[in-house]
């Protein structure tokens, strides 16, 4: 098979190019003499091959070379850094993700303006953009901007601006305006708006962080995800659940042919899971990875369709050597690297392990146990091993840290993320066409997310990394993969050739999955029961304050919202009741931009039956907050001094005093009292109830807002 080898050179080739200082014409010349040379040795099958090998090397240096030409005069980023505000007109390229305070795009720039000229000039290029989110943005909208241009920066412990040039970025662009010239039409932006209906309806179905997990997991939007949750998958080696891979592209792939094969016939079936596929690898904005696995996916669907053999690392080569063609700087992509190497160890190793499996235990085990055993242990651990040998090297490279947990933590998630694909993906599209069946079906789907987020949590607890100094990442990656080519290559010294048993799936697994399934949902019920007790959560959601009531009789009210919206929606999710997507109330004490920031993004997912409002000082984000409320037609009451909140069960929260920023309240059930304080406040008399049980000091405890002296008061 010359097609793995070709393409293993056209690698090299692009690697040799990034190092030499070649001009294009002079690889053009090599790949003439090269192929010169193949067709005066075109009878000897060796040195034609070996001319080939040759070729893809020089045509791989030529493309880099055409590749990495320098900015031409009107490029975008001949302005980077410019001390004054620029206005940029271009259109959205890519699918926006939402981002803390806003949304963040790459804009194709069209035309580059000062705000108060009112000629434009002719420009182009890419910058990766951040707008506010008070101007919704799809793909393929044309839009004008407002802010500063900058320079990429470079970290000293990640080249962020290398990062984005080998995606063709060199500029960075912090809009404080945005504004919608014309909406994008045709496919890409159909299939933004889908997406942005399923990112809604997830939200709407599952509480947080089971929500954004799913969010990556299904549509590829991992931005909701929060950082401490985020650093566990890494810390654990898990990251590989939430990017959209080869697994996400076979259960697509498997379910449209099983579906349309039956109601079009094979033929008409084949084409139309093609093109399902391809569309898929758009909606979830076509990251290498997952564009690897649509490649492989789509040429085992042609050689079934052709009647054809299908071979996996013909199929891999195909694909690599496609995609690098197109962008020859994918080659220098972590996602790129890590995808194809775990493909690579997959087909190298998996089937070779799952036979030395089946032999060992056949020398103990009588057939029927070892048929029963080999699968799930293959699909649970040697097939994650199998990945995980070729992809060492570069997790330790591209990171410099390999996390030992991997090998723990993998064949205790692995098991549960078919039922999370498969069961959540059918959860949000029951829930785009009706909203209770998604909800139905959400409630079935939960517990393997949750005890997925749970597990791993758990494990990263355990820091159990190994690091290894950036100087010797290259080296010990170049002896690794060199030791491993050298064992690879002589497998019979390894007992690898042994006979491959014919394996069975065993139905108690099915039943147990059932039955913990039906367990987790019991006891999550219970859980989330009213207990006949006030709870008060002061939740973590960065600056500001907000609070959770839960009444005696399970009855919410939130208390501001803080500034962090992925962090509000995380707290919230965590302590809300599975089956509750609605609080009672929310009351909004302060007025300051940061008490309130993250409850305009939070309103669709956990919506307020009524909202408690101040009626003065407020900025335009609180403005956005009250026009939101409106248009989702929740009832909002004016806040005022000495109003009392029923909560239920003798539980009741009384509004003691209002101020230009801010207030207090108290929180009362039985004897138990407890003052809050929220925003820039000064003590009053009304501030200053007897009897109290606890305080929750204003502005952190500072010293201005909570003098001594009437601390002693308080006593």
């Amino acid at each position: 098979m010359l097609l793995p080898y070709l393409s293993a050179a056209w690698a090299a080739g692009l690697l040799l190019a990034d190092r030499l200082p070649l001009v294009p014409w002079q690889w053009a010349m090599m790949s003439g003499l090269t192929l010169l040379g193949a067709w005066l040795a075109r009878r000897a099958r060796p040195l034609v091959r070996a001319h080939l090998l040759l070729l893809a090397l020089s045509l791989a240096g030529l493309r880099l070379s055409l590749h990495q030409r320098p900015l031409s005069p009107d490029h975008i980023a001949r302005r980077n850094d410019f001390p004054r505000p620029l206005v940029l007109t271009g259109v959205v390229r890519d699918f926006p993700l939402p981002v803390a305070g806003g949304l963040r795009f790459t804009l194709a720039v069209e035309s580059v303006a000062l705000p108060d000229s009112p000629a434009a000039t002719p420009a182009r290029g890419p910058v990766l953009a951040s707008a506010p989110a008070s101007q919704p943005l799809a793909y393929g909208d044309r839009v004008r901007l407002l802010g500063r241009l900058q320079t990429p920066p470079h970290f000293e412990t990640f080249a962020y601006d290398q990062y984005l040039a080998r995606r063709g970025i060199f500029s960075l662009f912090q809009a404080t305006q945005a504004t919608r010239l014309s909406q994008g039409r045709g496919l890409m932006h159909a299939l933004n708006t889908l997406r942005d209906r399923g990112l809604e309806t997830i939200y709407r179905l599952f509480p947080d962080p089971e929500a954004s997990l799913l969010a990556g997991i299904l549509l590829g939007v991992e931005s909701g995800i929060p950082p401490a949750l985020m650093e566990a998958f890494n810390a654990t080696g898990t990251t590989h659940i939430i990017a959209i891979s080869g697994f996400n592209i076979t259960i697509i792939a498997g379910a449209l042919m099983l579906i349309l094969h039956r109601l079009l016939g094979a033929r008409r079936g084949l084409l139309l899971a093609g093109l399902g596929v391809a569309l898929y690898t758009l909606l979830v904005g076509a990251d290498p990875p997952v564009v690897r696995a649509a490649i492989m996916a789509g040429l085992a669907l042609s050689a079934r369709l052709l009647g054809r053999p299908s071979h996996g690392l013909a199929s891999l080569a195909a694909a690599a050597l496609a995609m690098t063609a197109v962008d020859p700087d994918l080659l220098w992509d972590a996602g790129f690297q890590l995808s194809f190497s775990s493909t690579l160890g997959l087909l190298l190793y998996g089937q070779r392990m799952q036979d030395a499996l089946a032999a060992l235990l056949g020398r103990f085990l009588p057939q029927t146990h070892v048929r029963a055993l080999v699968r799930p242990l293959s699909e649970f651990l040697l097939l994650t091993l199998a990945a995980q040998i070729t992809s060492l090297p570069i997790l330790m490279f591209q990171f410099g840290r390999l996390p030992a947990l991997a090998l723990l933590a993998n064949p205790l998630i692995l098991p549960v993320q078919p039922a999370v694909m498969v069961l959540g993906g059918l959860a949000m599209a029951l829930g785009l066409l009706w909203l209770p069946a998604g909800q139905a079906l959400a409630w079935i789907a939960w517990p393997p997310v949750a005890y997925t987020i749970r597990m791993v949590e758990a494990l990263a607890r355990f820091d159990m990394q190994l690091y290894l100094p950036p100087a010797l990442a290259p080296w010990w990656a170049l002896l690794y993969y060199a030791a491993l080519a050298a064992a690879t290559i002589l497998p019979g010294r390894l007992g690898w050739k042994l006979p491959r048993p014919r394996l069975s799936t065993s139905a108690a697994l099915a039943l147990l999955a059932g039955l913990a399934l039906a367990n987790g949902l019991v006891w999550r019920a219970w859980a989330d029961a009213p207990d006949g007790r006030l709870h008060l959560s002061i939740l973590d959601v960065g600056a500001g304050e907000a609070l959770l009531i839960q009444t005696p009789s399970g009855r919410l009210a939130l208390i501001n919202g803080g500034s962090s919206s992925i962090a509000l929606s995380q707290a919230l999710g965590r302590r809300l009741p599975l089956t509750r997507r609605t609080l009672d109330w929310w009351i909004m004490l302060g007025n300051a931009e940061h008490h309130l920031a993250a409850l305009e993004e939070v309103l669709p997912r956990y919506p307020p039956r009524r909202a408690l409002v101040r009626s003065q000082g407020w900025g335009p984000g609180q403005r956005r907050l009250l026009q939101a409320l409106h248009a989702a037609r929740i009832p909002t009451v004016e806040l005022q001094p000495g109003q009392q909140l029923e909560l239920g069960q003798g539980a009741r929260l009384e509004i003691l005093n209002l101020q230009p920023h801010g207030g207090y309240a108290l929180l009362s059930h039985g004897r138990f009292r407890m003052l809050i304080a929220v925003g820039d406040v000064r003590p009053t008399e009304q501030a200053t109830p007897a009897g109290l049980t606890g305080v929750l000091l204003a502005e952190g405890g500072a010293q201005d807002a909570n003098p001594p002296s009437w601390l002693a008061t308080l006593n």
